[in-house]
């Protein structure tokens, strides 16, 4: 998804979480062929185990790595089906795009993209992390009584705590742990969790 997208899904963030219905919307989106049904099969997984807010924080990490056209289609989506409101808020949102943007994120090949993380790979990326690493586990579908397990269980090392809860993730999602969905969330909390992205990129080049 090109940057300026992304922006403008991660400042209505909290609107989109509130309002969208994500079992009104999945059909439309695969009909166009930008959710497979794998990504059909998580965003119902959410709905049913965690409820409607779950499935919608779900659906809006699938979009956020489903290619070119997703935004717009989305978009389509939404009027179709009646959500005016998010279309207005969206549609007069106005993104200033930094000059250190993501864009390389999407830019990753899509071998790399969809590669399952194994062990050691989050050892070297939980280096990388630092203050308010726990929004990246809570973006991940963590559990606050997971990190402060974490927090307790490895109480003077900071790697060990994000490299546990990261490896949680791992053994949970198996081979849906993927790259990109890792630096979907890690992009999500950028603005509030302390990332080395150089080293974050510099990683992704020898992945």
């Amino acid at each position: 998804m090109p940057e300026k997208d992304y922006q403008i899904l991660q400042s209505n963030r909290e609107v989109l979480v509130s309002e969208l219905i994500p079992n009104s919307l999945t059909d439309y989106l695969f009909s166009k062929f930008i959710f497979d049904e794998c990504d059909l099969e998580e965003i119902q997984a959410e709905q049913n185990n965690k409820g409607r807010s779950a499935a919608a924080k779900k659906f809006l990490e699938v979009l956020a790595h489903s290619g070119e056209n997703a935004y717009p289609v989305f978009l389509e989506a939404l009027k179709k089906y009646g959500f005016n409101g998010v279309v207005k808020t969206l549609e007069e949102t106005v993104v200033d795009l930094p000059s250190d943007s993501f864009a390389w994120i999407d830019n990753i090949e899509d071998n790399k993209k969809k590669q399952p993380l194994k062990e050691r790979d989050l050892n070297s990326i939980a280096g990388f992390i630092g203050a308010n690493w726990g929004a990246i586990i809570l973006e991940l579908q963590g559990t606050e009584a997971s990190i402060s397990q974490a927090q307790l269980n490895h109480a003077y090392s900071l790697h060990m705590q994000i490299f546990s809860c990261l490896n949680k993730w791992r053994q949970r999602e198996a081979s849906k742990a993927t790259l990109i969905k890792l630096l979907t969330a890690m992009r999500v909390c950028n603005n509030f969790t302390k990332i080395d992205w150089d080293h974050v990129r510099k990683f992704v080049e020898r992945f």
